[in-house]
């Protein structure tokens, strides 16, 4: 599958499939459209995500991936929606994902993140789309902040 050149969207969502996200895939660069949501994924995400440079929507939210969100995700410029929510992800959110200029959607609830993260890199997202970061608190603390400046 990874070397389908004209591939431009991957659904997979709402199946049964179990694993880790295969390597492979990320040599597929004309994917825009990445939805494997609710399955039984699991494994952590590997850096070469960011090999997909056509990527704009990441969906892979309500699986179950865990460890560290990989710094490199942050690189993806394409990237406008990134929905990674009701998973095991653990550690700090990377700053490189509050760097994404692109980024309108971020989606990261029902994770297991620590530590704190400035509210200045995400203030490119006051407009963006607050839908489905709740319950994170982390979200609540940006949301409060970026109406406060």
């Amino acid at each position: 599958m990874g070397t389908q050149p004209r591939l431009l969207q991957l659904i997979l969502h709402h199946n049964n499939l179990t694993g880790t996200i295969p390597d492979e895939l990320t040599l597929s660069k004309s994917i825009g459209f990445l939805q494997l949501s609710n399955n039984n994924l699991g494994g952590t995400l590997s850096p070469q995500l960011v090999e997909m440079s056509n990527l704009i929507v990441l969906n892979l939210d309500s699986n179950k991936l865990y460890g560290s969100l990989p710094s490199e995700l942050g690189n993806i410029d394409a990237l406008q929606v990134l929905r990674l929510q009701n998973n095991r992800f653990t550690g700090t959110i990377p700053q490189s994902i509050a760097s994404m200029q692109n980024l309108v959607e971020l989606s990261i609830s029902g994770n297991n993140f620590v530590g704190t993260v400035s509210s200045q890199p995400f203030i490119h997202l006051a407009t963006a789309m607050w839908h489905r970061v709740t319950p994170c608190a982390l979200c609540r603390f940006l949301r409060h902040s970026v109406r406060s400046t």
